[in-house]
C-alpha cells in the first residue's frame, strides 16, 4: 500500500497496531499473541493500559501489545483512485 500511495502522491503513514485485553481472562490470549509475534520476528512490545491510552485515548483496557510497523493508513483520497489504477500491477508484485 505504501508503494501505491507514493506512486500516486497520496498522503499516508505507518501507524502501527495495538492489540488489547479488556479483562483479566483475556491476558493469556494476549500473551499467546505476543509470543507468536516474537516467534515470527515482529517488533512486538508489551504495554500497560495507561500506555495504550496514551496512543488511543478512547480505549479502555488493562494491557496491550504494540506492533509499530504492521499497519498503515492512506489519506482520504485513496478511495477515489480510478478503478484499476495500477492496482493489479501493485498487488501482483
Amino acid at each position: 500500500m505504501v508503494e501505491l500511495c507514493q506512486q500516486h502522491g497520496i498522503a499516508h503513514d505507518i501507524c502501527g497496531k495495538v492489540i488489547v485485553a479488556t479483562e483479566e481472562s483475556e491476558l493469556p490470549r494476549l500473551e499467546n499473541i505476543y509470543q507468536r509475534g516474537l516467534a515470527n520476528g515482529l517488533p512486538v512490545t508489551k504495554i500497560s493500559g495507561d500506555q495504550v491510552r496514551a496512543i488511543e485515548p478512547h480505549v479502555s483496557c488493562i494491557a496491550g501489545i504494540q506492533v509499530p510497523t504492521v499497519r498503515g493508513r492512506a489519506g482520504n483520497h485513496f478511495p477515489t483512485l480510478p478503478f484499476g489504477t495500477g492496482l493489479a500491477t501493485f498487488t501482483a508484485s
